[in-house]
């Protein structure tokens, strides 16, 4: 897959950054932070020549990073504790990476998911495999699976150690088990201070695709998400994957927009879509 971008610390806040996407990605935005660290993004865009900057930003700051050059590309209501809005902030410090010939297909397509859903995939019982949760256990052949679907991918899901870190903290996999093997997955990258989830790394191999295997992940994902209280669901979608778009427009979710040249996915950087849902409050069994 390549060398993964760095995660490290910028002030307070978390950020992802590096060759592979040529672009900064504040993943977590620390209020105390701004405005400061909007000196420090540009400081290290210019020094390592990246031509994107993008920030998950509330609502309330969106016009002080307009002030600066941003653009909101995406928003996700109710993405903080299931009141206030996250945008996604982005700078183009690179005119080429504005440009996408693709945009009028996409947003056609998304126009086509939102008017009339997909149908549900249909298949028998022993078509189907088993839904698990995933344990340490299980790291080497989910990495397996990842490195066979992806040619590159902007986190380091192809590495065994990774996903046992991430399955410590805060992420949970899941995947379809068929005859023994892994044959599909998706993870639940969970912001309890937040309250929100990030549904993402789906990957089927491709003699199990078009059999509706994302869409039964996602369901169980978010059913499991709700259970722990999490109340807001998105994920970031490769924008020229129809039937990835699909599995998210069939099970409620709306677009909150297009991320333009943003990610470096199966092989080359590729816009992304934003796709949202607020899950449904759980029952207080102690009522």
């Amino acid at each position: 897959m390549g060398m993964p971008d760095t995660i490290e610390r910028l002030g307070r806040s978390t950020i992802q950054h590096g060759p592979l996407n040529r672009r900064i990605y504040v993943i977590k935005l620390h209020r105390d932070d701004v405005p400061d660290i909007l000196g420090d993004l540009d400081a290290l865009t210019r020094r390592e020549g990246y031509e994107k900057i993008v920030v998950k930003a509330p609502a309330a700051l969106a016009e002080l990073f307009m002030a600066d050059g941003y653009r909101k590309e995406a928003a996700i209501p109710g993405f903080f504790g299931g009141r206030e809005t996250m945008v996604f902030m982005s700078k183009f410090t690179a005119k080429t990476r504005l440009t996408d010939g693709h945009l009028t297909r996409y947003r056609s397509m998304i126009a086509t998911i939102d008017r009339k859903k997909p149908p549900r995939h249909r298949s028998s019982i022993s078509d189907r495999g088993a839904v698990i949760r995933c344990r340490p256990a299980d790291a080497g052949p989910l990495s397996r699976l990842y490195r066979q679907v992806f040619i590159s991918y902007p986190f380091p899901i192809d590495d065994p150690a990774f996903l046992r870190r991430a399955m410590k903290h805060h992420v949970n996999y899941y995947a379809v088990r068929y005859r023994g093997q892994l044959v599909a997955a998706a993870a639940a990258e969970k912001d309890l201070e937040h309250g929100s989830v990030e549904m993402t790394d789906f990957a089927t191999v491709p003699v199990r695709r078009a059999r509706g295997l994302g869409t039964r992940l996602l369901a169980v994902m978010e059913s499991d998400m709700a259970d722990i209280g999490l109340t807001t669901s998105f994920s970031i979608a490769r924008a020229a994957s129809f039937g990835m778009n699909a599995v998210f427009g069939k099970q409620g979710y709306r677009c909150g927009g297009l991320l333009i040249n943003n990610t470096n996915i199966a092989g080359r950087i590729e816009s992304m879509t934003v796709w949202y849902k607020h899950l449904p409050a759980k029952a207080d069994s102690s009522a």
